[in-house]
């Protein structure tokens, strides 16, 4: 028969805890996230959301594994049902959404970086380095950066040198110049 995917609902808030705690249990689980652009303080930063709200899909085989880890995992609240049996996704549906997730359907970041987004340097001298999009000129194709941690602006990088900074980028420090040490 073969292993099924199947959506459970989980707590508001909960889906990579969940996640994570599942596939430690050996079920391998997927949560289709959106990436949107947030303001706080004036400052636009990018930050990913679970697509479809409180659900969650799992893997399982029925035959081979227990549906018991699963809902007893802390958080997880029910299984899509139908007469108490859980019901199967069709796996092409589950596999388009991961495809289109992993092509960025769901990546609203795209396209023109906002005045006021934290980006990510990707290119050039300071490649690795965590700035703040302050101007825009050319049609968008340059764009005029504040290096955070730094007093300097620079002016016209190239928008393909950018990426809009998200998760782990904006908790890490700016990397140290030879100089500074």
């Amino acid at each position: 028969m073969g292993a099924d995917w199947y959506c459970v609902i989980v707590e508001a808030g909960r889906q990579r805890q969940i996640r994570a705690v599942l596939a430690d249990k050996g079920y391998r689980a997927f949560v289709p996230m959106v990436k949107r652009w947030v303001k706080h303080a004036r400052v636009k930063t990018a930050k990913e959301r679970p697509l479809l709200g409180r659900y969650l899909f799992v893997e399982l085989d029925p035959v081979n594994q227990s549906w018991l880890p699963v809902t007893a995992t802390p958080g997880v609240q029910a299984v899509i049902s139908n007469g108490g049996s859980p019901c199967p996704i069709p796996r092409r549906e589950v596999d388009h959404l991961f495809d289109a997730y992993l092509a960025g359907w769901f990546d609203e970041t795209r396209g023109d970086l906002p005045i006021g987004a934290r980006v990510a340097i990707v290119q050039g001298a300071f490649d690795n380095w965590i700035g703040t999009v302050t101007g825009i000129e050319g049609r968008g194709r340059q764009h005029t950066v504040r290096i955070l941690g730094q007093k300097t602006t620079l002016s016209k990088l190239p928008r393909n040198a950018l990426r809009p900074a998200f998760g782990s980028d904006l908790s890490r420090e700016p990397p140290m110049r030879s100089s500074d040490c």
